[in-house]
């Protein structure tokens, strides 16, 4: 099977373990050149432009790097958030942030960055949200590592926040098993290419 496939029933948990191979695998010149290309395409994005407040993520190991196209929106005076997590209750909250430099080691998993400490901005200002997974498809189905962290939050953003899908190429599958609780994306991102997830215009 090769990666971009998923084979009918395949459980979650096995496509996880494969699709930590496959990122695990991506050189290091090989993840910046991606995220970079990423970081065009997002900037190339008419939602993204549009958008006033936008919630991203600090990547962890692995995952794009979304700081350069984070960076020019916040210096183009446009609201940059990151999640704050609130382990005990599995939770996350969307804190304002003047850039990723201001980020600071996860007090509970110091391998980890969050914001600093600040108040949470109400979800109803978020024009647009990326969003991390471990694999995706043109339908915008997601999966994520298993948490359930952005299931619970993207839920309580108003129906109009665009939901942007953020992987490199090699973690696009041709289908992405989901249940009644995960959140489609509105589209999909990667280095090579846009997935128009979501039929009507954006």
């Amino acid at each position: 099977m090769s990666r971009g496939e998923t084979a009918a029933g395949e459980p979650k948990a096995a496509i996880r373990r494969r699709m930590r191979a496959v990122l695990a695998g991506l050189g290091d010149r090989e993840r910046r050149e991606a995220s970079a290309a990423l970081c065009r395409r997002l900037a190339d994005l008419p939602a993204w432009r549009e958008a006033r407040c936008r919630l991203v993520f600090l990547p962890m190991a692995g995952e794009p790097d979304i700081e350069a196209a984070a960076t020019a929106a916040a210096a183009g005076g446009r609201r940059i958030c990151v999640p704050r997590v609130d382990w005990s209750r599995r939770r996350m909250h969307p804190v304002a942030i003047g850039g990723f430099d201001e980020a600071v080691p996860d007090p509970e998993h110091p391998r980890l960055r969050c914001p600093p400490p600040g108040p949470a901005v109400d979800p109803a200002e978020i024009d647009l949200v990326l969003v991390p997974g471990l694999a995706f498809d043109a339908a915008g189905g997601r999966l994520g590592r298993g948490g359930g962290f952005y299931d619970r939050f993207l839920p309580t953003l108003p129906p109009a926040t665009v939901r942007v899908g953020v992987a490199f190429d090699a973690q696009i599958l041709l289908e992405v098993p989901t249940d009644g609780r995960d959140v489609r994306m509105s589209f999909v991102v990667t280095d090579a290419r846009r997935l128009p997830a979501d039929p009507g215009p954006r």
